[in-house]
């Protein structure tokens, strides 16, 4: 799945600091607000470049 293990060490960062993200906002209580916000401010900003990113990549391999 994975050839470059570039790609599969990003992953597994990324992985690694969702989960600490995660559990620290519900190890501090009930209050999700700040994981929410987390996720809008993903969704906003990092996941549109990534999908450009990707979108690229698919339009060059096409040509």
């Amino acid at each position: 799945m994975f050839k470059n293990p570039l790609k599969l060490s990003l992953l597994m960062i990324g992985i690694f600091i969702i989960g600490v993200v995660a559990t620290q906002t519900f190890k501090d209580g009930i209050d999700v607000s700040g994981f929410i916000r987390l996720v809008e401010w993903a969704t906003l900003y990092v996941l549109p470049w990534i999908f450009l990113y990707w979108f690229v990549k698919y339009v060059k391999m096409k040509k």
